[in-house]
């Protein structure tokens, strides 16, 4: 029923959007797209096939007054290899037939959500922003340490498109290039779909100061931020152990950050990192880590990343496959080589290869994409992924198998 409504509200907020225009008095915009894959996983001797249907409607409307609103509608349709839920119960950490049977009113395979809904307002040296917003900290390229305060990533949520968080952002500008961000989040890590009462504590709140600069030719900021999960299954990580009690199960860390970009001659540099001081007496579990360098000779795109990620380990006896499922990190180790290299061929068709190595246990996954468009608002997309490992190691896991997707998408 919630489902139903959601979507005749929102379908209704955007039906009302292209009036404005005729009427004169607002600047507005409807747009977004449809995307359907057809996915085979090579696992063995067997193939397992997946398909999946996105489709996004983006309204955007602009006020006399520096004011905007922004909404996105998502439609998610995910069967087979392409559903994450198939895929935990395939390892034997979801039991799927049983929480079917006990939630009838669900739809495992399909979901519709509002994700965006917010507005910003310009007053003057002020800005602020308001609602359930995208918020990715960053600008390394694969790997954003101070991203730890907007939704976090899963198998399920690959996409270009931030997923949004409900958050309070004002901006002070107090001349220059400098600005200073703050950010109040109302919606912690973890917390899946769940009402939980600890999510109401004050401490429960992610926080997030940021200074923002330019100078010498180089972005920078420095940041401190709050980071908080709900750790307890099934909406947190540890899926070792029975439901614990939710007072238990609140994780706060806070962390000191940094980065900056900008260009030397025709190589584009960054570096990006965070502390965490709570775990100062053991810097493995203290510094996360991205750097990178990136140049564009002609039609070629090259890149190369350097990225340390305190959440993993150096040891494969201790690899947590959940700390994946869940979104808590993109790695299992702790230190990666990401390589990336993409050209355009004509005036339209873009092949693409990319590889990380897990420079602690030697495996790695090679990824190779070709993109073209038929017209502006029309294209076909071919990928592929293709891990390799030793079976104790990080790409060579259970569930690290060779993948062939192909996809349409069009615009609107």
């Amino acid at each position: 029923m919630f489902r139903n409504i959601t979507f005749l509200l929102s379908a209704c907020f955007m039906l009302t959007i292209p009036l404005f225009s005729i009427c004169g008095q607002d600047s507005s915009a409807l747009y977004g797209y449809v995307e359907t894959a057809g996915t085979a996983v090579f696992d063995g001797a067997d193939v397992h096939s997946g398909f999946s249907t996105a489709f996004r409607l983006k309204g955007e409307w602009r006020g006399s007054a520096p004011v905007t609103a922004r909404m996105e509608l998502v439609y998610r349709e995910q069967t087979g290899a392409a559903n994450t839920l198939s895929l935990l119960n395939e390892l034997g950490m979801n039991p799927m037939p049983e929480l079917q049977a006990g939630n009838p009113q669900d739809n495992f395979l399909e979901s519709i959500e509002i994700d965006h809904a917010w507005a910003s307002a310009g007053l003057g040296m002020f800005d602020i922003s308001f609602g359930k917003m995208p918020l990715a900290w960053g600008t390394a390229w694969l790997y954003n340490p101070t991203d730890r305060l907007g939704a976090a990533a899963s198998l399920a949520g690959r996409e270009a498109e931030t997923a949004g968080t409900t958050a309070l952002v004002p901006v002070f500008y107090p001349g220059g290039s400098w600005a200073v961000e703050g950010t109040i989040v109302f919606r912690q890590r973890g917390i899946a779909g769940s009402a939980l009462t600890g999510s109401m504590d004050p401490e429960n709140l992610p926080l997030g100061l940021r200074i923002r600069g330019y100078a010498a030719g180089f972005d920078f900021s420095v940041s401190a931020l709050r980071e908080v999960w709900y750790t307890g299954f099934p909406g947190g990580y540890d899926t070792s152990v029975d439901p614990p009690a939710e007072g238990e199960e609140w994780e706060r860390r806070n962390f000191i950050g940094m980065d900056t970009i900008g260009q030397i001659g025709p190589f584009g540099l960054y570096l990006e990192g965070t502390f965490d001081p709570g775990s100062a007496d053991d810097i493995s579990r203290a510094v996360d880590l991205a750097a990178g360098v990136e140049m564009n000779p002609g039609k070629l795109s090259l890149k190369a990343e350097y990225i340390r990620s305190s959440a993993g380990s150096d040891d494969t006896a201790e690899y947590n496959p959940a700390l994946l499922l869940s979104g808590r990190s993109f790695f299992l180790a702790r230190n990666y080589l990401f390589l990336y290299a993409g050209r355009t061929f004509g005036d339209y068709l873009e092949i693409t290869c990319a590889g990380i190595v897990n420079l602690d246990d030697r495996s790695s996954m090679i990824t190779a994409e070709a993109v073209y468009p038929f017209f502006n608002d029309f294209e076909l997309k071919i990928s592929g992924s293709l891990p390799s490992g030793e079976k104790e190691t990080e790409y060579g896991l259970d569930f690290m198998n060779p993948e062939l997707s192909l996809s349409l998408k069009a615009s609107f």
